[in-house]
């Protein structure tokens, strides 16, 4: 399951690094975002939606380590393609949900100016880095930390006999 998981991160992430060449490329020959405002909203969208999954995926795949380490018969039983895709898809969705806000006119605000292509929706800017980054980190941090607990103590017992 990991490789698969692996490789849709990695497509997320060359998703990532194109739209950001993109606007990079657009900004330095214009000075200003010169572009309409849906193409703006779309951009960040697409940002939002791609950044959280890749880090969706990276989680998806500590579950999975998580899983195989901690209870390795019974990962080694439900181990199939099913899973996976819809691990993916459940990623891809949840990434979507976060990011599609945006598109749907929450950036638009009395103070927007044409010219940057910014977040305006504070409230958004909170919501998302939380669902998008923090919480995800944490999940991260404590399955980690459990797999190091478990692997060494395995270590540990495998050293007494």
């Amino acid at each position: 399951m990991g490789g698969r998981l692996r490789l849709v991160s990695r497509l997320g992430e060359e998703k990532e690094g194109e739209k950001r060449v993109i606007e990079s490329v657009n900004f330095l020959v214009n000075g200003t975002w010169s572009l309409p405002g849906f193409v703006c909203d779309f951009y960040i969208a697409m940002d939002v939606t791609c950044s959280t999954s890749s880090i969706f995926n990276l989680v998806a795949i500590s579950i999975d380590r998580y899983i195989a380490v901690t209870q390795p018969i019974k990962y080694a039983k439900h181990k199939n393609n099913r899973r996976v895709w819809c691990t993916i898809v459940v990623v891809w969705l949840v990434s979507a949900a976060i990011g599609t806000p945006i598109v749907l006119g929450l950036n638009n605000t009395p103070d927007r100016s044409p010219d940057l292509c910014i977040f305006y929706n504070t409230d958004f800017v909170i919501y998302s880095s939380l669902s998008s980054f923090y919480i995800p980190c944490m999940i991260m941090i404590v399955l980690y930390f459990n797999i190091y607990k478990v692997s060494d103590l395995l270590r540990n017992l495998s050293s007494e006999l």
